[in-house]
């Protein structure tokens, strides 16, 4: 039987050194090779011991006596540990996707040392700093948006890019709750990104005369948004003052619970009455005109109109017609 040099195949690709890698082909070649046998090819007794047990653990060896192993047939068990190995190589890949992201997003912003505030230069900067908060973030995102540039930005793009679930860096799913400024749902795909962001878990409401827009994760730190004033976004801030922080964090609480709910497709489909209601709404008619077209006395006409704006999520009679197009309901 020829002996094929240790030294020409090596099983290093599956992680095993150099000592145990010739001890596997020592067993390949000598069928039930006894501790003797390795002794006499310079093997010392520590070294039999963990090699053998490391091969063993891995599927290549198997103890039939004392002193004495086999390998297990190599057609069998190299393909099964190959296969292991291929599984982890994918599992660090796609992992690697994610840790890339939290990577950048965790050096890719000004960094706000000692809990201080920082001011932000330009729109990058607050597209990073935005991100990052999102990034580190381990419970929850509140916030409230005005129709400022930056909105307008973020409103402007696919609805895709607003779909998926949101998770912290261990993968647990994210709270987020966001008031929006009622002046958004004017914005051209309002009404798309705004059921995109929900279907991912995101709860919306809405408010009139939001002065500027901020963001808080885990009432730790935040980020101002004031391009409504500046649309270079020269002057946003990232927060990292805890007291600042807390009193952000107040303020977005209390516009939340004050805001009016998104509406909700679940609500089921609208009546022929309100269908004309809101015809009329987006006609320009007032409630005595509504009332005398529609039957019914100017209150029951006031409160239908009411609770169908609070239904739209929308602040004004017009946004009302208009959301209520763009749901397919007029």
């Amino acid at each position: 039987m020829q002996i094929v040099d240790p030294g020409l195949l090596t099983l290093s690709a599956t992680g095993v050194d150099e000592p145990a890698n010739r001890l596997y082909l020592l067993a390949v070649h000598r069928p039930g090779i006894t501790r003797a046998a390795l002794l006499a090819e310079g093997f010392d007794e520590a070294t039999i011991e963990k090699v053998t047990a490391d091969l063993q653990r891995i599927g290549l060896l198997r103890r039939t006596a004392d002193d004495e192993w086999e390998a297990l047939p190599p057609d069998l068990t190299l393909p099964a540990l190959a296969g292991e190995f291929e599984l982890r190589a994918a599992t660090a890949r796609a992992l690697s996707i994610e840790l890339s992201t939290i990577y950048r997003n965790a050096r890719a912003h000004p960094r706000v040392e000692g809990g201080g505030i920082v001011a932000l230069s330009n729109q990058q900067e607050l597209a990073e700093a935005s991100a990052h908060l999102v990034a580190v973030a381990e419970h929850e995102v509140i916030g409230f948006r005005d129709n400022s540039p930056r909105t307008a930005h973020l409103f402007g793009g696919d609805p895709d890019q607003h779909r998926g679930r949101w998770v912290n860096a261990s993968g647990r799913p994210l709270r987020l709750r966001t008031t929006f400024d009622s002046a958004v749902l004017d914005l051209p795909r309002a009404a798309e990104i705004l059921q995109a962001r929900t279907a991912s878990g995101e709860s919306c409401r809405f408010a009139r005369g939001l002065p500027f827009s901020v963001i808080v994760a885990d009432t730790t730190s935040a980020v101002v948004d004031l391009t409504s004033y500046d649309s270079s976004a020269q002057g946003c801030l990232l927060v990292g003052d805890r007291r600042l922080v807390l009193a952000l964090a107040g303020l977005v609480e209390m516009v939340w619970r004050t805001a009016a709910p998104m509406a909700s497709d679940k609500e089921g489909p609208i009546d022929g009455q309100s269908r004309l209601i809101l015809s009329l709404l987006a006609a320009g008619a007032t409630d005595t005109l509504i009332a005398s077209r529609t039957g019914i006395s100017q209150r029951t006409v006031e409160r239908k109109v009411r609770t169908l704006m609070e239904r739209l999520g929308a602040a004004t009679r017009f946004q009302a017609g208009v959301q209520a197009a763009r749901r397919g309901w007029l």
